[in-house]
This record gives structure tokens, C-alpha cells and sequence, in this order.
């Protein structure tokens, strides 16, 4: 089983085309989603990935996990802001770790990936939502700020397709 939660319903029917076999919408409360985790995965995920870069989401991951899961703080919490877990959710293996860039050996993984992705294997093609010219890197920066699409892409030459 695969949970995707996300507040905005487009994000969650790209998560859907992607794999995922749950989509839910948080609640207000975040025991609430919780307890809607844990009913479609009753003893815990085994993997957790907080993408946005909030502690307090990153607290919650943990809690899906079950025991020897892995919770991956994947998005970016501003340096130097502590992240905290209550002590009882260390008990049954579960860990608690960080990734830059993927934790991905470029020489290694691009290659593969670029491999994947020929082979039609790896949807990328997808994940573009918005593309625009240099000259537009304002809306751009704005467009990626709002988080509406998976990926904004800027066009250093638009010659380039």
C-alpha cells in the first residue's frame, strides 16, 4: 500500500497516476490523519517522506511509521530549527533520516535514471507542470513558491524544447 496525503487535490491525482493506492486529504487534526493512516496501514508504513520541510509534519511521518520504519525528511526545514520526536517513537527501530539531492551519486543514478526514462520506464514528462522563458523567472519563482505543480521549469534557451 501506498498513502499519499496532500492538500491539493491535483497533487493527489498525480500521486494516483503514480501509485499510489491511498490518496487522502489531511484533516484539521493531525491525530485525525493519523488514525486514517493507520487504518489502511494498521501496523504502520514502512516508509514515511515528509516532502515540505515542516517539523511538526515531520513528527506526524513518524507516527505512520511502524516498528523499523523509516521516516525520510526529504524537503527542507529552515537551518538551524530543531526537530523533535517524542522519545517513545524511537522505540521499535524506527529511524529518523535526512537526504540532500535524493542521497543519489550523480555518475551512478543519472545515467540509470536517463536509461528508465528512454525505456519508458520512469515517467518525468509528468511531473512538468509549468515551463517558462527566462525573461518570465519571476512568475516562475512565484509559480514554484505556490506548489502547485510537481516541478516549474525554467528555459535558460528557448530554442531548447
Amino acid at each position: 500500500r501506498i498513502v499519499a496525503i496532500d492538500t491539493n487535490p491535483k497533487k493527489l491525482d498525480m500521486a494516483a497516476n503514480f501509485g499510489a493506492t491511498h490518496c487522502l486529504s489531511p484533516d484539521t487534526d493531525p491525530q485525525a490523519t493519523t488514525a486514517a493512516v493507520k487504518a489502511i496501514v494498521p501496523h504502520g508504513v514502512d516508509f514515511a517522506f515528509e516532502v515540505v520541510g515542516s517539523a511538526a509534519l515531520i513528527k506526524q511521518a513518524m507516527g505512520f511509521t511502524g516498528p523499523g520504519g523509516i521516516t525520510v525528511m526529504v524537503g527542507s526545514v529552515p537551518w538551524g530549527e530543531d526537530v523533535s520526536v517524542n522519545a517513545g517513537m524511537m522505540f521499535g527501530e524506527r529511524r529518523l533520516v535526512g537526504c540532500l539531492g535524493g542521497s543519489n551519486i550523480p555518475e551512478r543514478d543519472i545515467p540509470r535514471i536517463v536509461d528508465l526514462y528512454q525505456q519508458g520506464k520512469l515517467m518525468l514528462d509528468e511531473l512538468v507542470g509549468s515551463t517558462y522563458v527566462l525573461s518570465d523567472i519571476a512568475d516562475a519563482v512565484a509559480n514554484a513558491e505556490r506548489a502547485d505543480d510537481a516541478r516549474t521549469v525554467v528555459r535558460i534557451d528557448p530554442r531548447l524544447l
